[in-house]
């Protein structure tokens, strides 16, 4: 055996034991670099230390692996170029020992993408940002880019709808480009160019809700110049033109009823409806006058027809300051002519007296003179004095001649003799029974108001408002979170808006949502809208709501100085007397503040779209089904009604008054010929489909419509009931019209006011239905209600069904005396007086179909009985329940309710009997 020498053996230890420690070193240090070096020199030292080369080898093959699987992280990183990924990268080649060139060349492109994202981020201004963008593209990834040419692209949209002057489409991409983390130095101008559009806009949107023609002008002159699209101001441009014609129909109304014509007021008050001028009490008295004159001028026209110069010296003076002399010309040369010829009558007549020596007949011309001269006749050419001399004359030698008959009498008979018979021989006169009549001693007097109501209504759906005031409440969403769901949220901030505004109205005003809540999203704001609609009574005006809508106090966050500038231009002065007793109407701002609703955001910028108008036009559809294959059908008419009586039938053949009795001399307009409702109430048509539903009842079936509108603001105001009626035409076969109903539309807007579907199933025995009514009340308001009262007729003969309206009581001054005799009933029963104790004063109905009946109670004065003392509990007893005892005595007596309201009792006085006057 060959061994080594001892210097070989030293060499050779010392080059295993630096093995073993290199081996041991690099598995501490976990280089790559040390462990290669240090299996090299194992491998060369002939180390055996099999477990600690074993391990070194696994540690090195998994180094190895590490480095290589960072060494591919860092290359796809560097191929996809995210800067977030590739620093990672290198954070983790840095770990795993990935060669030096190769993560200072991903340190490199590192740096190379976060400068050129620091230049995107920072560049400022489309070009700048183009251009960046466009030298970015080559180095950094397209996902990277999504934000900045987000970014890029609303800056553009923004510059866009600015250059367009695109007002909402300004305000939208402003918030686009700040949610897309646009710079705020580069939005700042738009900013401040959106917010001073946002200005002007909001001044035109309340200058047109509003209708101030004057701030109109102002408002769209202050756009002059301003950016905003022409486009967009186009329509307040034609607007301001509407609003310029309806103040033109307004002075022209104005100066029609002091014209007194009647043509010229109905030509001015179509213009004003047709022009919409909303000044409903101007509409009010103008329809007032009109059928004044008419009046007027219908009595004039009797007058003349009569002949009888007392009567038309009365007409033509009633007449003479409310007709133009058109009017009055015919008639004053008619009078003219009477009086001419009354006064030859009396100069023929007083010489013929004169020459007979009738003084009895020249005392009684002598009167007549006197009434003629009160009727302007000029009696002074007749010398009355010397006729007055004439007849005192003539009763003086009358007289004279008497004397002288009488003496020759006395002096021809026993003239004392006959004053000489006893008394037994003269006839005792009979005593007439005169029957004593106790007076009263105190009178308790009081006054009962009834709205004549109509009867044979069996419900009452609506009260047609005078105005309406249309509006879109719109608020913001909320975001959600924790505490707050948005859409609860909304609907809590809408009710605490609605119920804002309906503090705003008075008691009989209504606050009608007309649609549904609508959740708007534009992808910049979300918002809550809700359309809602207030009818308003006389005592608020549309021009007044608006007004205090818009109206903030000085100390409100929200006020502005122009806050309070311009009331409506178009709220002219009432130069006649129509005013009705007005109320003072609350802002919007008190009224939040008032019910404790202090959120910021609830104002009046909450409001949108605000407009005022007079309820104008109604359209009634009455409607009904028959089978497809029957050829018969039903025909629509509108009876229309006074106080009085008849005034007019409408159907698809025209008008039908005259052949029903009405004097078609009567309110008559030469421009609408014999049309006595001026063509305010017309039929518009039928409209026929066949009918589907998902049970399938209206298979095989025809529904059928027929529509007439009703103009309210053209309404003669003298007429008080509509009543529409459904006839079958030629039809045996009634039972073939089945579920037969009615609706009445808002004809401006579409809204169902009122609606009955299945308002009577199917036709019997008779063909005339009068479906509904649509009547005003002594309030002046109109209301909607359904009758379904059948009777016999058809289209062209509804005398029966006139029959059976007068049985109803219409016209309505029929019921008067029943009505009458109801009230002294009720007080005479509520207080257990006799019968003649109680009695009716007076009795009168207004124009607004309001009676008033005044009734006494007589109280006597006993021993017994103090009669102020009798007379202040009557008083007592009369203030408390007197208005339920009259209800019900109308319920037993008509077995209709009368809904309170609708009654009223005035305050009772007690008083002395301290005058008396007698009537022989």
């Amino acid at each position: 055996m060959h061994l080594p020498s001892e210097e070989a053996a030293r060499r050779l230890l010392a080059a295993i034991s630096n093995s073993e420690k290199l081996l041991q070193a690099a598995l501490q240090s976990e280089s790559i670099h040390d462990l290669e070096n240090a299996l090299d020199s194992a491998a060369s030292s002939g180390l055996r230390e099999e477990e600690l080369i074993h391990r070194a080898q696994k540690l090195l093959a998994q180094q190895l692996q590490i480095r290589q699987d960072a060494e591919k992280q860092l290359e796809d990183a560097m191929e996809a170029r995210r800067p977030s990924m590739l620093r990672k990268a290198l954070d983790v080649s840095g770990r795993s020992q990935v060669d030096d060139a190769k993560t200072q060349e991903g340190e490199d492109l590192l740096k190379q993408l976060e400068f050129l994202l620091f230049k995107l981020e920072a560049a400022v201004g489309s070009e700048q940002r183009a251009a960046t963008l466009q030298a970015a593209q080559v180095k950094v990834p397209r996902e990277l880019l999504a934000a900045a040419e987000k970014q890029l692209n609303c800056l553009n949209e923004l510059h866009r709808v600015l250059a367009a002057g695109d007002v909402p489409g300004t305000r939208r991409a402003l918030k686009l480009a700040e949610m897309a983390g646009v710079k705020n130095e580069e939005i700042a101008s738009a900013d401040e160019v959106q917010r001073r559009w946002g200005e002007l806009t909001r001044e035109l949107e309340i200058a047109v809700s509003m209708g101030n023609t004057e701030r109109l002008q102002t408002a769209l002159s202050n756009t002059d110049n301003s950016g905003i699209s022409e486009e967009q101001l186009k329509p307040a441009r034609n607007l301001l033109g509407a609003f310029q014609r309806s103040d033109a129909a307004f002075l022209e109304l104005d100066e029609a009823i002091d014209s007194c014509d009647a043509e010229i007021i109905h030509k001015s008050l179509v213009d004003a409806c047709n022009n919409n001028v909303s000044d409903s009490e101007l509409i009010l008295g103008a329809r007032e006058m009109l059928d004044n004159v008419l009046f007027l001028r219908q009595q004039l026209l009797k007058a003349v027809e009569s002949m009888d110069l007392q009567r038309l010296h009365g007409a033509v003076e009633a007449a003479h300051d409310s007709l133009p002399e058109k009017d009055l010309a015919n008639a004053i040369h008619i009078l003219e002519e009477l009086k001419t010829g009354e006064l030859g009558r009396l100069e023929r007549h007083l010489k013929a007296a004169a020459e007979s020596g009738d003084f009895r007949a020249l005392d009684a011309l002598l009167q007549r003179a006197e009434n003629a001269k009160e009727l302007g006749v000029q009696v002074e050419e007749l010398d009355l004095d010397h006729y007055q001399r004439l007849a005192q004359k003539h009763q003086a030698a009358n007289i004279q001649m008497l004397q002288e008959d009488l003496q020759r009498y006395r002096l021809s008979t026993d003239w004392p003799a006959v004053l000489d018979r006893p008394e037994e021989d003269q006839e005792e006169p009979t005593p007439e029974v005169v029957e004593v009549v106790q007076l009263p001693s105190v009178v308790v007097a009081g006054q009962v108001q009834l709205d004549l109501y109509p009867r044979g209504i069996r419900k009452e759906f609506l009260t047609l408002p005078r105005e309406i005031v249309e509006a879109k409440i719109q608020i913001a969403l909320p975001d959600a979170s924790e505490d707050v769901e948005p859409v609860m949220e909304a609907r809590s901030r809408l009710e605490e808006l609605t119920e804002s505004i309906q503090a705003m109205l008075a008691e009989e005003d209504k606050l009608r949502k007309i649609g549904g809540m609508e959740i708007q999203d534009d992808g910049a704001y979300r918002h809550v809208t809700l359309p809602i609609a207030l009818y308003l009574s006389a005592s608020t005006s549309s021009q007044e709501i608006i007004e205090a809508f818009f109206e903030v106090p000085e100390d409100a966050p929200e006020a502005s100085e122009d806050t309070a500038a311009g009331r409506s231009s178009r709220a002219f002065h009432r130069s006649k007397s129509f005013n009705s007793k007005r109320r003072a109407v609350k802002g919007l701002w008190q009224c939040l503040r008032r019910l404790g609703h202090t959120r910021p955001e609830l104002n009046s910028h909450c409001l949108h779209d605000v407009r005022g108008r007079v309820l104008r036009r109604i359209t009634v559809e009455l409607f009904w089904t028959q089978p497809v294959t029957y050829r018969e059908t039903m025909d629509a008419t509108c009876i229309a009604m006074t106080a009085d009586g008849l005034v007019e039938v409408v159907n698809a053949r025209g008008v039908h008054g005259a052949y029903y009795g009405v004097d078609q001399s009567s309110y008559r307009i030469q421009s609408k010929g014999v049309d006595a409702l001026f063509g305010a109430v017309a039929h518009l048509g039928t409209e026929r489909s066949e009918g589907s539903d998902m049970q399938g009842s209206l298979d095989g079936k025809m529904i059928c419509k027929q529509m007439m509108q009703v103009r309210l603001d053209l309404l003669p105001e003298r007429v008080t009931d509509l009543f529409f009626v459904l006839a079958a035409t030629n039809s045996r076969e009634l039972g073939k019209f089945t579920q037969l109903g009615f609706r009445v539309v808002d004809s401006d807007i579409g809204a169902t006011l009122a609606v009955e579907e299945e308002h009577r199933s199917q036709l019997t025995f008779e063909a005339v239905v009068i479906m509904c009514a649509i009547y005003k009340l002594g309030d002046g308001y109109w209301r909607i209600g359904s009758m379904n009262v059948t009777c016999s007729g058809s289209p062209r003969d509804l005398k029966a069904a006139l029959s059976k309206l007068e049985q109803l009581g219409f016209p309505r001054k029929h019921e008067t005396s029943s009505q009458e005799h109801l009230v002294v009933e009720s007080v005479r029963r509520y207080l257990e007086l006799p019968r003649s104790s109680v009695k009716a004063a007076n009795v009168n109905i207004d124009s607004s179909n309001t009676m008033t009946i005044q009734y006494a109670i007589e109280v006597l004065q006993t021993d017994d009985v103090d009669a102020t003392s009798r007379g202040e509990e009557l008083k007592e007893r009369l203030s408390n329940g007197l208005h339920d005892a009259i209800l019900e005595e109308m319920f037993k007596f008509t077995n209709e309710k009368v809904k309170p309201e609708r009654l009223r009792v005035l305050p009772v006085i007690t008083k002395s009997l301290s005058h008396l006057f007698i009537e022989v």
